[in-house]
């Protein structure tokens, strides 16, 4: 409602309507509540789905400490390549690393047959004792033994 005073219009005091009233907070907060509910599951599968990547990561990380560790060694034969080696991870799962020198097929390389230098072919994985995680294979050179003086 307007009314004119002294040539200036002028809105006249009524009640405030301004602002939300109790019910328009209170649907809103249950339309809220309802998305929550609605999200909940994808955060929860978000959570699992990291924490497996996780454990998959430090796998990675184990597997090329482990060929890393092969290959570090210049005057290492081919039966002291092998290597099993425990872990565990932040979230606390324990992780096995297995490193070994394999022939084409994948089974253990019979070592006394090998004669240096040449590559033997390096097999490592890494498991959490249900699944292996991940797994890689590698050309490792063996140098000829050194002399014995």
């Amino acid at each position: 409602m307007w009314r004119r005073e002294r040539g200036i219009v002028r809105r006249a005091l009524l009640p405030r309507e301004d602002g939300f009233g109790l019910v328009e907070v209170i649907v809103a907060i249950f339309i809220l509540g309802l998305l929550a509910v609605a999200l909940l599951p994808l955060l929860i599968q978000g959570m699992t789905v990291a924490a497996a990547q996780s454990t998959t990561a430090t796998a990675n990380r184990m597997l090329s400490s482990t060929i890393d560790t092969a290959r570090s060694n210049p005057a290492a034969q081919c039966d002291e390549l092998a290597v099993d080696d425990l872990f565990t991870d932040a979230r606390g799962v324990e992780l096995r690393a297995v490193g070994r020198a394999v022939d084409a097929t994948g089974a253990p390389l019979n070592c006394a047959t090998f004669s240096p230098p040449g590559t033997v072919r390096y097999l490592a994985t890494v498991s959490d004792g249900e699944r292996e995680l991940v797994r890689a294979t590698t050309l490792i050179f063996i140098p000829e033994p050194p002399a014995a003086s």
